[in-house]
């Protein structure tokens, strides 16, 4: 059962960390896209 909890808390680690590598990415994404985007509804 520690054991389980212990690899439950891995996992939550690693989904925190993927999401903020996630979050991170579609933020430069959108940075990089915005301007394009508001020149084109110009």
């Amino acid at each position: 059962m520690v054991k389980l909890l212990h690899n439950l808390a891995g996992l939550d680690k690693l989904y925190q960390t993927l999401m903020c590598w996630i979050g991170n990415h579609v933020r430069i994404l959108m940075a990089g896209l915005t301007p394009s985007v508001t020149v084109n509804h110009k």
